[in-house]
């Protein structure tokens, strides 16, 4: 059975999520190893569409199914910005984007764990959450 998801949680030092519905965001797990990047070998990014092949039949009570595959229905965008602003202590802030898009960040989304500065420039892939702008996957430039 195949149907549209969205990403709704990766976590990635675990390499596994899940994909969901709005009303039911944890609706299948899937493992990183079922995930089909495609040519540009980025991790699941939240909110972004995805198509989840699964086997119904395995479902257990209280336990969401698992998904056999998981594809993503089109190619993430790599963006440029600037951190606007960080609070050390909640470990959240905002980044500017090139395209005038402001997304919000999270410490856990840092591929190398490492706090930004005010004015740093980062890469990262726009993300959602929440139907709100969210930079996932960020990595400082040296």
């Amino acid at each position: 059975m195949d149907i549209e998801l969205r990403i709704s949680k990766y976590i990635p030092n675990r390499m596994f999520g899940f994909c969901g519905t709005e009303q039911n965001p944890n609706e299948v797990f899937f493992h990183l190893a079922s995930f089909v990047s495609g040519p540009s070998k980025i991790p699941p990014i939240l909110g972004e569409r995805v198509l989840v092949s699964m086997d119904i039949s395995q479902g257990q009570i209280n336990v969401a199914p698992k998904a056999i595959q998981v594809v993503r229905c089109e190619e993430p965008i790599v963006l440029e910005g600037v951190v606007e602003s960080f609070d050390y202590v909640r470990g959240f802030g905002f980044i500017r984007g090139v395209d005038g898009i402001v997304y919000h960040l999270h410490r856990s989304e840092f591929v190398y764990s490492r706090d930004p500065d005010v004015g740093s420039r980062v890469m990262f892939v726009a993300g959602t959450r929440q139907d709100k702008p969210r930079a996932c996957h960020i990595k400082v430039n040296s």
